[in-house]
Formats: structure tokens, C-alpha cells, sequence
């Protein structure tokens, strides 16, 4: 599904910025609430595995992820926006290209 909307969101980066973003922000967030739901599920697995009480820590668990996942996504956000900001098409370049031709 991600993958899906990952190539949507490429494919439009240089006809419209705004589909680009929304497709991106979609592909982001999908991805997001899948990592969130299957971590938490596998934690409170061992955690059950691990307890000697039969109570629930689901909910618990998930409100750790999501204050953990939160606080990582800050910090990142922290560091990228003045990149971003900074740009022509708020656009962030990745990979440094290499002149290997003139290695003389």
C-alpha cells in the first residue's frame, strides 16, 4: 500500500506540489499507523508472556508508542524544516552527485 502511494506521489512532484504532499502525507501516514499497530501488538505479547497477571496492557502500550513515536518525529521535523524552508520547492536533496569523470 505504502509502495502504491510512494510511486503516486513521485510521479507527481514535477506536474502539481499540492497532490504531491497530500499523496506523500497519505503514504507517511499509512506507513505510520501500520509500524505503531504492529509494535504495539508484538509488545503487548511479550509483555502478557512476561506478567503474571492476565490484565490488558494494550492501551498502555499504545500510549507509549505513540508519545515515543511523536517525540521521534518532532526531533526529525526539528532538524528538516529550516532545510525545507529554505528551498525552492520545499524539497530537500538527498543524494550528492559525484563528478567521477574528472578523477585526473
Amino acid at each position: 500500500m505504502t509502495f502504491i502511494l510512494f510511486g503516486a506521489a513521485q510521479s507527481q512532484i514535477d506536474s502539481s506540489l499540492t497532490a504531491y504532499w497530500i499523496l506523500k502525507y497519505l503514504y507517511v501516514l499509512t506507513a505510520l499507523v501500520i509500524s505503531i499497530g504492529l509494535t504495539t501488538l508484538w509488545e503487548e505479547l511479550i509483555i502478557a508472556g512476561l506478567s503474571k497477571s492476565k490484565k490488558n496492557y494494550l492501551v498502555n502500550v499504545l500510549k507509549v508508542n505513540l508519545v515515543a513515536f511523536l517525540l521521534i518525529m518532532a526531533f526529525l521535523a526539528a532538524n528538516a524544516l529550516p532545510k525545507r524552508l529554505k528551498s525552492n520547492n520545499f524539497l530537500i536533496q538527498n543524494i550528492t552527485t559525484m563528478n567521477v569523470g574528472n578523477m585526473s
